[in-house]
């Protein structure tokens, strides 16, 4: 099982609950990649999924650093640029996903709006 893969479709089944329409998944760019980009109200998303198994290596949403802000932030705008989506307000998101050893569901976290 690719835990990366299963963590972005348990994201993406909690953005619709969200009300959110999923938009693109693995948009890829010169500038890196997005794991998911969604509409939320007059809002585009760009959301980074990180997925661990236990937390021995801290929380997933720790692995998201200023350099992969940036690369997002890049990405998102190349969207915008590329596919013009009726919305031009963006915003960037981690979901954050904690499994316990036999992959059922510990925790999932939002943190919207982050920066750096």
């Amino acid at each position: 099982m690719d835990i990366g893969q299963y963590g972005e479709d348990l994201a993406v089944k909690y953005l619709r609950q969200q009300k959110c329409t999923i938009l693109a998944r693995n948009y890829r760019s010169l500038y890196g990649e997005v794991d998911i980009l969604c509409r939320e109200g007059r809002k585009l998303v760009s959301v980074e999924v990180k997925t661990r198994i236990g937390s021995n290596m801290g929380p997933p949403h720790s692995a998201v650093s200023p350099y992969k802000y940036l690369k997002m932030l890049r990405t998102t705008y190349h969207f915008v640029h590329i596919r013009k989506p009726a919305t031009q307000l963006i915003r960037i998101d981690v979901i954050s996903i904690l499994l316990r050893p036999d992959t059922s569901l510990q925790q999932l976290k939002h943190f919207k709006n982050i920066a750096f």
